[in-house]
């Protein structure tokens, strides 16, 4: 769905380039290698899985990072992405409204047309205004995401607990 909403865009944006990064567990590459071919595009990249250290400077060293799923629970690739101050563009199979409302992200109906529209209004804006959405990103994990964050709510909740009066 990524590649195919590119190919909408593509030839608009021929400043910006589209790098699919990860392994290939299950032989999906060569479908996407063939519609990248089929639809005759020139800006799109298939790498392999990058970790660590190395996969940090990827995702920090890009404008944009979108995650195009159909389901996940909470994929870490996002808090990374957002932890690293890139905004980030998820379809709706990720359960991350917040991107919208926290002001570091899209959250798009699934489809080429909505990616496709999410994708240009965030490579439309300037540089600088990504780099605030990126550093909105990584406030939202910090102050509500990261293990800090959450043990601190833990621990309010049980204080409350234990303050309680018996009825």
């Amino acid at each position: 769905r990524l590649i195919k909403a590119w190919s909408l865009i593509e030839d608009e944006h021929n400043d910006w380039s589209l790098e699919i990064v990860g392994t290939d567990s299950k032989g999906y590459r060569k479908v996407l290698e063939k519609q990248i071919i089929d639809l005759d595009l020139q800006h799109v990249f298939i790498k392999d899985g990058v970790f660590g250290i190395e996969c940090d400077k990827l995702i920090a060293g890009s404008e944009i990072f979108v995650l195009p799923t159909l389901s996940e629970s909470w994929p870490l690739s996002v808090g990374q992405a957002l932890m690293l101050e890139v905004p980030v563009i998820a379809t709706k199979g990720a359960p991350f409204p917040e991107l919208v409302k926290k002001g570091c992200g899209d959250w798009v109906d699934h489809g080429p047309d909505a990616m496709a529209k999410a994708l240009v209004r965030m490579m439309s804006l300037s540089s600088s205004d990504r780099k605030i959405m990126g550093k909105a990103g990584r406030n939202w994990v910090l102050n509500e995401l990261s293990w800090i964050s959450v043990t601190q709510r833990f621990i309010n909740i049980y204080n409350g607990l234990i303050t309680m009066e018996a009825p």
